[in-house]
């Protein structure tokens, strides 16, 4: 616990005069449903990849959320905008700011 409380009063310094932190939501494109059926090791493998971005904002116990960019009619892509503790004002404000420039749709 008190590593962990560590690590998150490292992150929020370091994030202090940020207004947020951006990073794709995932490393990657989602794999097709018979990739991640193959077997249970490969869909472990899979989900842990997937959810590496997001589990990071958790571990620091921040706050995030992800704003499409991909093309129409593409592999969905997301940015995720993410904050530390107690931000998701913010976070949704920076949101607002950054949909309408990344869309991609219309």
């Amino acid at each position: 616990m008190n590593l962990h409380e560590q690590f998150i009063r490292t992150i929020n310094a370091a994030a202090s005069g940020y207004d947020a932190m951006l990073m794709p939501t995932t490393p990657e494109t989602a794999p097709t449903i018979v990739e991640a059926s193959k077997d249970d090791e490969t869909y472990a493998r899979l989900n842990l990849r997937m959810l590496r971005n997001p589990a990071i904002v958790n571990l620091f116990d921040g706050c995030a959320l992800s704003v499409p960019c991909h093309e129409p009619g593409t592999a969905p892509v997301g940015l995720m905008i993410a904050g530390t503790q107690n931000t998701d004002r913010k976070i949704l404000e920076v949101g607002l700011a950054v949909e309408p420039v990344v869309s991609r749709r219309g």
